[in-house]
Order: C-alpha cells, then structure tokens, then sequence
C-alpha cells in the first residue's frame, strides 16, 4: 500500500526511532490476560484516558492486546458518559449512534498531510502486509521462520499503531481511539464508559472507564527535574522519568545564543528506554551505571562545539493526546577541559648531600595550557604517590630538591602536570637511590620480670625499620654506671632471656637494648628498665568493685591490690553452665599510687550470665587468691551469625521447591524461621524448623508465579535472632 513516496520514507525512519518508546512507555497497553470459569476463555480490557479542557473532554483508548486490537477494528467502540448532577443525580447518555471504527485506507489517503509521517505510519500498520524497518530485509526461506515472522509483525504494528495515536491526534482519529465530547459544562463531572461488543467463546473485551471529577483548562504544566552536566564537548542531561502529566515523549531544544533563539535537536520526539534487566546482565561498568540513571530518569547526550561556552537547554512533553506542553525553564550548561597535558621525562635523580635528592625533567611537548607542576614520592613504581610540596611549582620550573628521603625505604618519584582545567598527568616513576647512613631509632617500650629462679625476661617493642638487622643486650648493677653487653650475637626478636644469681645482695638488675641495622649502624640506648628481685610471699588478691552493662560490653572495675611489688593482674571469665575460669586479660598496674584497674569485655556474647573474678600479679610472677566474683549479663538481639548460604530450586517433577542452607556453627538454643512471598508482596512465615534442619521442601506452590524465600535465625525462649534474612528467588512454571 502507498500513501505517497515521501510519506512511507519519512514513516520508515520514525519507526526506527520510535523503537526506543516501546521497552519504557507502552505501560498503559500491557497485556492482562485473565481465567474465567471458561479455562479456555482470554479476558481483555479497554484502557481509556480523558483530558479536560474546560469546552470540551478527550478521551483517548486502546485495547490492551494486538488480538483484542484487531477485533476491536472490526466492530468499532461505543462512548457512554454519565453526568453527576446536583443533589446526586445522574444522566447517561450515548455518545455514539454508530460505533467508531478506523478510517479506511481512501480515507487516510484523502485526510492525511503530506508530510504527516505518523499518518502513514498507522496506515502501514492497519492496512500494510509486510511491516519492516528496512526494504531490504531477507525473507526467511523455512516456514517455521516465516510464522514467527508473522506473529512478530502482528505485535509490532499494534505497538506502533498505539505509539502513533500518542504522538498524533490525527493518527488516533483515523485508529479509531480518539473521541472529542464538546457537549460538557465547565466544572462538570463525568464518567466515560468505552466498549465494544467483541465477544466470543474464546476471548472477551471488557469495557474501559475513567473518571472526570472537574472539567476545566490544563495549563502551564512542563516536564520537571531537567539538570544537566558538562562534560569535554559534550553536555548530558536528565529529568524526571515518572512527570505529573504522563508524557510519552519529548522535545529538547537547545539555545547557542544566551537563549535569544532555540532549536530542536531532534526533529522526531526524543524517548529513553530503561530495561531492568540490563543492570544484571551488562558487564561494562558505564552500562551500569547509565542503566541505574535510566531507572527513574530520562537521559539524553548532545555534542557541543566549544568547551566554556554557555549553552541554555529546555524541554517539552508529548501528552497521549499529542499535545506538547509548555517548556521547561531552562537551565545553563557549559563543556569542560577533560584532555590532560603532555605528561613530562625525568631526566635526572640525584643523590648530592645526606639525604637530599636532586630532580630534573624536561617536556616533551609545549602545552599552552599547563599551570604547572607536583613531585610527588611513592615507596613503589605503582605508588600510591605522596606531594611532597603543598604549593603548585611554576610552569617554567624544571627541577625540585627534595630533603626528606629516607635511606630505608624505597624511594620512586614522579612529577604530575596539572593544566587550567585541572586536568593531571602523570610521569612515568623514576627510582631514586640514597646511601644508608642513618642508625635506627632506639627500642621502645622495654620491659622486664624475673622469677624465683633467677631467669629475667625482657621484652620491647619492634622496630619499623626494613632494614633492621637485630638487637643487642646490655646490663648494670648500678643505673649511673656503665652498662655491660651480654649478648655476643644479634637478638632477631624482641625478647631475651638472661639468668642471674637470686641470692645476690643486689635487689635491682638494670637493662638496656640498642638496634642495629644491616649496614651496622647502631641506635642509641633505650631506656633502661629496673628488674626487681622476686618476694616469696603472695600479693593481696583485688576486691570487686563495680560491674555494668555498656553499648560495647560488659564493664567491671576493681580495688587494685595493696602489696609491694605488683606488677598487675590477671582477669578471669566464665558462663554459669561451665565451671573453670577461662584467662581473657592482663592489665598492668598503672603505678603504686594508682592500684584500681578496670575492664570491658567486649567479647562477650549477648543474652549470657558471665562470672568475672581476678588475682594479682607481682614481679615475679606469683598469683593471688582470685577475688570474689561478680556476676554480668549482656542484652542484645543480634546475637546470632547470618545464614551464610541459601539457595532455592523449583522441582518442576516433583512440584516443590527444595530450600537448602548452610548455617555458622555457633553458641545458644535457636531455630530456623522459613518465609515467603509472592513477587514483591510482604514476606511471610511459613515453617519453624530445629538448629539441626539443613533443608526443607516447600509444596504449596502455585503456578506462573514468582516466589521470594527468606530465612533466619531465632532465639528460642529470647528476643536474639540474626542480624537480617537471607535470601533465594524462584520462578514456577
């Protein structure tokens, strides 16, 4: 069929465009397929829409599948309205003496425009026998191919045919979904009834209705939400996907002339499709990233052609009567600078003094742009990179000293670029070599105990050195004296065990340690650390003094001990059903001035009685009796670990869905609690199960329906349960 050469060319590259509609707004004529008590019975409807424009009402309509479509043009539709008068009356009325039904192809041949491209459009698809996006696209030769190929050009023409009467109030009329009652008051209330008498033993079309609660003029209404950001030639904008007024497409206009003029980007209407699968099955970072955008906006890309340049951007909707809105406000975008500057050649790293380092570059291109640059130093050639000056250096600076190299650790420079826009590149790292002469610091934090027989463990804190190769030991009878080696090779860890005679006059043993790195460079001494003799007799053992519960724990404090010589205390814990101390802390003395001590015990689990005691420790080593204990309790709720597997499979043999879990081993009396629930409905318990149970069948299914499971772990006779449900979906077919 042919309507004109210009209006089928035309046509054919609308319906290209016009593809991008169809996965985001062709909601309102989605298929509900519904049983009756005939199983074998389709159920169809009508979806109607109505816009009030104070001397008239629109209503417009479609059926909501491509069969109930096709029957519909045969019998045609009937309009009924019901007025709602004062005092509650009504007044029915039919609108239609004969059914509306679609122009003929000699009627839109004699009606439509030349240039109107969706008049042909719904011409192709009411009247066309081949329905392509190309003329040229291969036949398939079996008949399989050729049966499908018709089915899809059949769901194909209905789409299209639905998308034009949005876009076209003269392809609606000529569809026969488009119906103007002029015969209405301002401020009037109605109800339209749309139906058609399309019945069979097979299928059934029900009528479609909507309301009007007061009749008056629509005006000033825009797309909202448009925001936009500027890129490297290039600007992108969004608004809002979900607009009061429901529009099905849009044009966007731009202004290059502070908004003195505008036009059109797109001559068609612009529409952005969101399909959730997407999200799930791309592997490209971006796809995701613009698919989470589509989800809830429209998003569109121009080009620009200059970069720092205000380009004014507005937007207006397409309504489903193809009415086009007012524009948006405009907003004001401008492209940036995202092309970074040559990056430099480090031409040179030298050692020339102690630990200073001398750096030269050179460019290899002139930037006109370049504001400047950063040295930066890493550890290794992959960075990360640290600036080692706060401000930007001079474009013309080609060199920088720095004088916080440190010989023990690797050392690799780059030099970072940074041009107007703030755009960095980056060198490739240059390795700088410093000759060690630098002594490791000296031991921190030594310590020392000795026990009755004499032996005396020391301990210290690790340095940090990389290149630390030991330590070694020294002692004195006398703190002001010289201190003696006692050690003829290097000590690789931080302790060391000496052995001194226990009947000695001397009361006090007196220690320090030096580090030596690889190179044989030796720190100064540590501090030195006084070892006492041991007492044989017992210290007092600490009195309870308070114990409560906090956020993190449970707390408890202690009246320290009063005896010479303790160097500090041993805390004990145990659960009513167990009856040994398990060890869980030392706590050294803070000084003798200051004997009280306290602990949280931040590893204890919720909704358990605990027993806390403690003894004291003196210097060489003997325990107190333990203190009287004290009794905590921790509530908490979360006292459980999560599921840490769950899965779900539908036995479609069997008709069950197997659940299966995996479960932490831990602590307590608790149950499983099994819920589900149909697509996204609430989720409901449907099975408590024992802390041995690994599995269980579900067989209350029913069918084409979408099941949530969940499950979680509960406290039997307590409020503990698991921190959130685990969850598996399955479909049943």
């Amino acid at each position: 069929m042919h309507l004109n050469r210009q209006n089928i060319k035309q046509s054919n590259r609308v319906l290209i465009i016009l593809i991008n509609f169809l996965l985001g707004i062709f909601t309102s004529y989605a298929q509900e397929k519904q049983e009756t008590n005939n199983k074998d019975q389709l159920i169809f409807n009508i979806a109607v829409t109505a816009k009030t424009y104070e001397d008239s009402i629109v209503l417009r309509w479609g059926p909501s599948d491509p069969i109930a479509w096709r029957m519909g043009m045969g019998k045609g539709y009937q309009i009924i309205r019901v007025a709602y008068l004062q005092g509650g009356k009504t007044d029915t009325t039919i609108l239609t003496t004969t059914a509306i039904l679609p122009q003929t192809l000699e009627q839109m041949k004699a009606t439509a425009r030349k240039d109107d491209k969706y008049m042909a459009i719904a011409a192709q698809a009411m009247y066309s026998d081949q329905f392509r996006l190309s003329n040229d696209a291969p036949e398939s030769g079996s008949l399989m191919d050729k049966i499908r190929q018709g089915s899809d050009m059949f769901m194909l023409k209905y789409y299209f045919a639905m998308q034009t009467a949005d876009l076209s109030k003269e392809a609606a009329n000529a569809l026969g979904l488009r119906f103007v009652d002029k015969d209405v008051k301002k401020d009037g209330a109605y109800q339209y009834i749309v139906l058609t008498d399309t019945i069979s033993a097979s299928y059934a079309i029900l009528p479609g209705t909507t309301l009007v609660t007061k009749n008056q003029k629509l005006d000033g209404f825009y797309p909202e939400g448009l925001v936009g950001f500027g890129g490297d030639h290039k600007v992108e904008l969004h608004w809002y996907r979900e607009q009061m007024m429901g529009y099905t497409a849009y044009y966007v206009e731009r202004s290059d002339d502070g908004g003195a003029t505008y036009h059109r980007l797109y001559e068609d209407p612009f529409y952005s499709s969101y399909d959730p699968l997407t999200e799930t099955q791309d592997s490209t970072g971006n796809a995701k990233i613009y698919n989470s955008i589509l989800k809830d906006n429209q998003m569109l890309f121009d080009s620009i052609p200059e970069n720092y340049k205000d380009y004014y951007y507005r937007i207006a909707g397409i309504d489903a009567f193809a009415d086009v809105s007012a524009y948006s406000p405009p907003i004001i975008i401008h492209g940036v600078d995202k092309m970074p500057p040559e990056p430099v050649v480090i031409d040179s790293v030298v050692n020339f003094y102690k630990n200073h380092i001398y750096l030269k570059w050179v460019e290899q291109e002139n930037a006109p742009d370049l504001l400047g640059y950063y040295v930066a130093r890493g550890s290794e050639p992959k960075g990360p990179f640290v600036p080692l000056h706060d401000e930007l250096l001079d474009k013309n600076i080609k060199s920088y000293i720095d004088t916080t190299a440190n010989a023990l650790e690797k050392i690799y420079y780059v030099v970072v670029s940074v041009d107007t826009a703030k755009n960095l590149s980056y060198s490739l790292p240059h390795v700088g070599i410093l000759v060690d002469s630098i002594a490791p610091n000296a031991p921190l934090n030594l310590s020392g105990a000795m026990d009755t027989l004499g032996h005396v463990l020391l301990r210290w804190d690790i340095n940090k050195e990389p290149d630390l190769a030991g330590y070694r030991v020294y002692t004195s009878y006398n703190p002001n004296n010289d201190f003696s080696i006692i050690t003829s090779y290097l000590v690789t860890d931080n302790y060391y065990l000496d052995s001194i005679s226990t009947r000695s006059l001397d009361r006090r043993v007196y220690y320090k340690v030096v580090a030596v790195d690889r190179n044989g460079n030796h720190s100064t001494f540590s501090k030195s650390v006084t070892v006492e003799k041991p007492i044989l007799i017992a210290p007092t053992a600490p009195v309870s003094s308070s114990i409560s519960t906090q956020e993190e724990g449970i707390f408890i404090t202690w009246n320290g001990s009063s005896s010479e010589g303790v160097w500090g205390y041993e805390i004990y814990r145990r659960d009513t059903d167990s009856h040994t101390f398990d060890t869980i802390a030392h706590i050294q003395r803070k000084s003798i001035e200051e004997p009280n001590f306290s602990y949280l015990d931040t590893s204890a689990l919720g909704n358990i009685y605990y027993l806390y005691s403690a003894s004291s420790i003196d210097s060489t080593g003997l325990r107190s009796n333990k203190s009287k204990e004290v009794k905590g309790y921790l509530r908490k709720v979360n006292t459980f670990k999560n599921i840490t597997s769950f899965t779900a499979e539908y036995d479609k043999k069997q008709g069950v869905v197997n659940l299966s879990w995996v479960a932490p081993t831990q602590k307590g009396n608790y149950y499983f609690v099994i819920y589900r629930a149909e697509g996204d409905k609430a989720l409901e318990s449907i099975r408590s199960l024992g802390k041995e149970a690994t599995s269980y069948s579900d067989t209350m299914l029913n069918k084409n329906v979408n099941y949530r499971y969940a499950i979680e772990i509960r406290e039997e006779n307590g409020p503990g349960k698991s921190p959130e449900k685990k969850e598996a979906k399955v479909s049943i077919d």
